[in-house]
């Protein structure tokens, strides 16, 4: 078997991706959508505080393998529902009338984007 990238290769990049700047207003918006997952009123248990460094980290990746040195709100949307969809906990009426993918769509429909500033 061949190995796709070296350990160092992968060091770096994983470095790289740390590195990976994100504007606080980013930060703000990506905390915004956390908070609404914990006051969704078809939600029990909202995304926690190691959720929400995953969205974190999901997002600095998601930005670094589409050529960026920088996060965007469009890379939280992006990784949002695959992150934090099977950390929420439907209340009953909410397993009933949703589901936890659909629930994020709200939220993420329910937060304001920022404005990018130039």
């Amino acid at each position: 078997m061949h190995a796709l990238m070296t350990n160092e290769a992968f060091l770096e990049a994983q470095e790289e991706v740390e590195n990976n700047r994100i504007h606080e207003d980013v930060v703000t918006y990506l905390l915004a959508l956390i908070h609404e997952t914990r006051q969704h009123p078809l939600v029990e248990v909202g995304a926690s505080p190691r959720a929400t460094l995953a969205l974190v980290k999901a997002s600095h990746a998601y930005a670094y393998l589409n050529d960026r040195q920088f996060v965007t709100p469009e890379d939280v949307q992006a990784v949002a529902p695959h992150v934090l969809s099977h950390r929420l906990t439907l209340t009953l009426e909410g397993d009933i009338k949703s589901t936890k993918r659909q629930v994020l769509v709200d939220v993420l429909e329910s937060v304001t984007v920022p404005v990018e500033k130039v």
